[in-house]
């Protein structure tokens, strides 16, 4: 019976949502992040210092969903971190649910007040960014050095003689002497 159910779900396929929320998962779940305490303190603190910036949102009574995952995983693609509050009414244990977040979204929990979590997850789009930036940097500044070797060097002061009558460059106004 299970599996007639199973061939009937795959035969009708999933919807461009679902298909959109498993290849998120399928690319967090890849990523084994690991921070060390000082890290995540540094990211749990500049969390805290964003207050009402950092997006907020709520585990309820529901529990962890894909709905849930899709929209936490899309902020984490955005922001990077995250604030989860798990309500009490939530199914199962406060810890079980911030480990099916950790696993679900491929973050790591960076910090936690009472029932709050800070979640965090590096953005690969936001990585790729970086790194092109850097590199368009790089050979910018090979550019300028290979131009800047091949320009010949020239004085930076020119020598200037001396003017008669004691006037300046621009022929400034002449004193009578009498």
């Amino acid at each position: 019976m299970v599996s007639e159910v199973s061939e009937e779900i795959s035969e009708m396929g999933l919807g461009a949502k679902e298909e959109k929320t498993e290849k998120m998962k399928k690319k967090a779940r890849g990523s084994g992040l690991k921070l060390t305490i000082k890290e995540k303190k540094e990211l749990a603190s500049y969390a805290h210092s964003l207050g009402d910036k950092l997006k907020c949102q709520l585990v309820g009574k529901s529990g962890v969903t894909d709905s849930v995952v899709f929209s936490f995983l899309e902020t984490l693609e955005k922001n990077e971190l995250l604030k989860v509050k798990i309500r009490k009414t939530s199914p199962g244990e406060f810890e079980d649910e911030v480990r099916h977040l950790e696993e679900a979204t491929g973050s790591v929990a960076v910090g936690q007040i009472g029932r709050t979590v800070i979640l965090y997850r590096p953005s690969p789009t936001k990585m790729k960014a970086d790194a092109k930036k850097k590199e368009v940097e790089r050979l910018s500044i090979s550019r300028k050095q290979k131009f800047q070797n091949a320009r010949p060097t020239r004085p930076f002061r020119r020598e200037y003689s001396e003017r008669p009558d004691n006037r300046g460059r621009r022929g400034g106004s002449r004193v009578a002497t009498t």
